[in-house]
């Protein structure tokens, strides 16, 4: 399991790897820590929202609409910084309640 670093700015907690954490709560042993990310591309539904983008005559980037929607993921870490994507477990499997048990007991 890997460590993540931590950053502190004001009241708000950082964990980096690849992307920022957010720390959103903590305990004496667990945190709860969310990422935040935007993902680009063809989607049509009520999440996504479009703009018109750039055209160029190039024929490198030829964007008549460009459709993106927030991604949030959840991650539950102890009291040594290892955390692991909350959004991945499945309540109705008995393998990762069994997962997120021992994570909790190590």
């Amino acid at each position: 399991m890997k460590e993540y670093c931590s950053l502190v700015i004001n009241d708000l907690v950082y964990y980096y790897d690849k992307g920022y954490l957010l720390q959103v709560r903590k305990d004496n042993v667990y945190k709860i820590a969310i990422k935040k990310t935007i993902k680009f591309y063809q989607r049509v539904d009520s999440e996504s929202i479009s703009f018109e983008g750039p055209k160029t005559r190039t024929g490198m980037f030829h964007i008549d609409k460009v459709r993106y929607y927030p991604v949030v993921k959840y991650f539950i870490g102890d009291r040594f910084n290892h955390f692991i994507k909350a959004n991945a477990i499945d309540f109705k499997k008995e393998e990762d309640i069994i997962k997120l048990f021992r994570y909790c007991n190590k």
